[in-house]
This record gives structure tokens, sequence and C-alpha cells, in this order.
């Protein structure tokens, strides 16, 4: 089955993992679970239950006033993108 082997992202604090199979995310607070969690949400539906689907809101969570931007590699080659100007 598909799943995703990398994501990247300017959410948050900024977010760039590889993943397996199935990974488990853990950590202290303010490391970027949730960030991490945010950008493959909005790379596989440009949606972030965190601020809801308004682009208004999602700019939000970008950087600096920076284009919001998710990658996702999938592992059977294939990537999805999500970015908002």
């Amino acid at each position: 089955m598909p799943h995703v082997t990398r994501i990247e992202s300017n959410v948050k604090s900024g977010v760039a993992a590889g993943l397996a199979p199935c990974t488990l995310v853990v950590g202290e607070n303010a490391t970027g679970k949730s960030a991490l969690v945010a950008a493959l949400e909005l790379a596989l539906t440009g949606r972030c239950a965190e601020v809801g689907a308004v682009p208004a809101a999602l700019m939000e969570l970008a950087p600096g006033g920076e284009a919001l931007n998710a990658r996702a590699v999938i592992s059977d080659g294939g990537t999805v993108a999500f970015r908002v100007a």
C-alpha cells in the first residue's frame, strides 16, 4: 500500500522528515509534532483542522509572510503538494 515517505513544509516552524510505513511521533512540547501533522494534512487534503479551511487563516501558519507550502513524497514515486500564495 502506498504511503508518505517524506514530508517538507514551511508550516509553523518548518518540517522536513522521512517517514516509514508506520511512524510513531513522540517528543517534548514545542518540538514540531503538530507541525508534522499539519504539514501532512495540508499536503494530502489542502486543509488544516487547526485553523479551518479558510486560505486567509492558513496563511497564519507560514512564517514571515512566506507562501505556505507542503509537499509529500509517496512510496509509489508520486508527489502531492499544496501552496497558498
